[in-house]
């Protein structure tokens, strides 16, 4: 019964997530707050706490090496440091990836993130070109938390568990 109402829950948090994000470019605090909570409760209710905290630092690393390298990338690029936060992702977009790496064996994390931001630069991209007056920022978060719904559903329906893989 937890399992189902945390889902479900989790579910309606990311895709009011979406809704704020595709709307404004902006969300609420709160709402962030509520489906981190959301994500520990479903990860304790789905895995032990040494493996929890291990895969969850494991995509923390990855995140951070990722971030890393991007801020170098456009660093160089500006010939100065760059702050990616402030120019090119929102700090609601980075915390949004940190929260939901508790959801994740790192196979898996890596598999969602590449496959969240291919969808999310894809659409953008068709948006962009069909558009008469697109609005040039990308609505990260909307992309990520829906694919992120459609990642959860199948997996439940399918019986894939999202927090275990080979290597662990």
């Amino acid at each position: 019964m937890w399992k189902e109402l945390t889902f479900y829950s989790l579910i309606l948090c990311l895709l009011g997530l979406a809704f704020q994000d595709f709307k404004s470019r902006k969300i609420d605090l709160w709402l962030l707050i509520v489906m981190g909570f959301l994500v520990l409760i479903c990860a304790g209710l789905n895995n032990d706490l040494k493996t929890t905290l291990t895969q969850t630092g494991i995509n923390l690393g990855f995140l951070a090496i990722q971030l890393l390298l991007v801020s170098l990338y456009f660093s160089m690029k500006a010939g100065g440091f760059v702050n990616i936060a402030d120019k090119y992702l929102g700090w609601g977009d980075i915390v949004f990836l940190v929260l939901i790496t508790p959801l994740f064996s790192p196979l898996n994390f890596l598999y969602y993130y590449s496959a969240a931001l291919f969808i999310t630069l894809t659409f953008s991209f068709i948006y962009f070109m069909i558009s008469p007056k697109p609005d040039k920022k990308i609505p990260l978060i909307s992309g990520l938390s829906l694919t992120l719904v459609l990642v959860l559903v199948l997996s439940k329906f399918l019986s894939y568990n999202l927090y275990t893989d080979f290597l662990f």
